[in-house]
């Protein structure tokens, strides 16, 4: 299927954001960040990538990152 404008969103990240651990080693995984950008697809880029933002700290809190921390979202 080709590019719908104004519908798809293009969303890439960096393994240190799936990877990213809480306080109890546990994962935040790509779903987490997946289905933050699916339900708020309709919304401009820069309001996905702070709600994508926000996911990801709430599930790390206060925890030192172990690897970078990229997120792109575009959409047409």
């Amino acid at each position: 299927r080709p590019w719908v404008p104004g519908e798809d969103v293009m969303l890439l990240f960096t393994d240190g954001v799936s990877d990213a651990r809480n306080r109890y080693d546990q994962r935040l995984g790509e779903s987490s960040i997946t289905d933050v950008v699916r339900a708020h697809r309709h919304e401009l880029p820069a309001a996905i990538l702070e709600r994508a933002l926000v996911r990801l700290q709430q599930h790390m809190g206060d925890v030192m990152r172990r690897d970078d921390l990229t997120i792109v979202v575009a959409k047409s």
